[in-house]
């Protein structure tokens, strides 16, 4: 990876979700992750799962590596967006994507109207 790449730069899951749930929506993700911020970041991640590869830095010194898409079926995302549990049980931490991917994903919930989900007030 080029150190000055920038959209090859891994970001935590967690503050990538955060990120596109401000983006897209306006909103600031309570920063105590209490229970319901912690739903929306997985959520958000599940959003962001569907759009751009979920990378896993495990064991931590190997390099990131993306989980399958296929793994993603039946896997649930838990405690903010922390750790990913995957259908047969095994649970997967230090998520992560790319900054580039995670700029096109926001730009297409954006086009999407993905701020507009049922239940949610819009202004303006």
């Amino acid at each position: 990876m080029d150190r000055h790449d920038r959209t090859a730069q891994h970001v935590a899951l967690p503050t990538a979700a955060a990120t596109a749930y401000f983006k897209v929506t306006g909103l600031q993700a309570d920063g105590r992750l209490d229970e319901r911020t912690r739903h929306v970041l997985c959520d958000v991640a599940r959003a962001l799962s569907a759009l751009v590869p979920i990378y896993t830095h495990q064991p931590v010194w190997e390099m990131p590596r993306p989980i399958p898409p296929g793994h993603l079926v039946g896997a649930t995302f838990e405690h903010g967006a922390h750790s990913l549990t995957l259908h047969d049980g095994t649970e997967l931490r230090q998520l992560t994507v790319q900054r580039g991917d995670l700029d096109r994903a926001i730009a297409i919930l954006k086009e999407r109207g993905f701020e507009r989900r049922p239940g949610q007030r819009v202004t303006g």
